[in-house]
């Protein structure tokens, strides 16, 4: 039986709007909500390239508190926390905010380098406020 009245909602509760809808091409009537195929999307790509589900995300998610696992900002508004994953394994660790993910990834996850650079940045400060101090009498 053919349902007369159009949906206004997905099976999930959002809203049919403009804004949210996507209309497939070739078939006018049927619609999809396009919150509902964003995570839909989202978690093919999880499962596929991290091997996790969108639960495993949501419950780092919470457990993070939304927050990124090193430097502790928030994740942006139209933006996600990435997933910080072992390049040997493929496994997620932690969410990271963008900044630090591409730190992370731009030193390949190597400790030594990330701690040389980090003794590099100290030595530069302690010379600035030495010169700033000598300057200053």
């Amino acid at each position: 039986m053919k349902r007369l009245t159009p949906k206004t909602h997905c099976k999930r509760g959002h809203e049919f709007t403009p804004e949210n809808t996507y209309v497939y091409s070739r078939a006018p009537n049927a619609k999809q909500c396009r919150i509902c195929r964003k995570m839909h999307d989202f978690n093919g790509h999880l499962k596929h390239v991290y091997h996790g589900t969108l639960e495993q995300y949501q419950s780092l998610t919470e457990k993070q508190k939304g927050l990124c696992a090193t430097c502790g900002k928030p994740e942006q508004r139209r933006t996600r926390l990435f997933i910080d994953h072992d390049h040997s394994t493929g496994k997620m660790r932690e969410l990271l905010c963008g900044q630090c993910n591409l730190a992370l990834g731009t030193v390949n996850d190597d400790p030594e380098l990330l701690i040389r650079l980090a003794e590099y940045v100290l030595e530069h400060r302690e010379k600035a406020a030495i010169c700033e101090l000598q300057s200053g009498s």
